[in-house]
């Protein structure tokens, strides 16, 4: 299960924007962006998806992908 939830830090803590459906005492990840390193992190993403489905990739055959 992954959300992709928005908080703001109150001090020590996080508090969510949103409540969440996740059973008491389940153990989660929290990984912390601010704004501008998530629009980062974004563009950095997007454009090594573009390189690697570019208009200059191969098409691959369906044997090519199980080998």
């Amino acid at each position: 299960m992954t959300f992709n939830l928005q908080a703001v830090c109150k001090g020590n803590s996080l508090q969510l924007e949103h409540p969440i459906d996740v059973p008491p005492d389940t153990p989660v990840r929290v990984i912390v962006f601010t704004d501008d390193e998530r629009e980062e992190w974004l563009k950095f993403s997007s454009e090594g998806l573009a390189g690697a489905y570019g208009d200059n990739e191969p098409e691959y055959s369906f044997a090519d992908v199980i080998k």
